[in-house]
């Protein structure tokens, strides 16, 4: 899936299947990212961007990512 520019806020990714999804210029603020199939090369671009808590969760989006 290409998810370039999108507003991914919020957003519960748990279980999902992304690997080589792309993530260029999206927004992932207190997304939630447990237990999604990322690489290793996703996980560190979307680290640099991980910020906030689900709403949902409560889980910070840096620490469900393994940041």
């Amino acid at each position: 899936s290409e998810f370039e520019g999108a507003d991914l806020r919020d957003v519960n990714f748990t279980n999902a299947l992304l690997m080589e999804s792309g993530f260029v210029d999206v927004r992932i603020g207190g997304a939630d990212f447990t237990d999604a199939v990322i690489s290793r090369i996703q996980q560190k671009q979307l680290c640099t961007k991980a910020e906030g808590t689900n709403d949902s969760s409560g889980l910070d989006t840096s620490y469900s990512l393994g940041c």
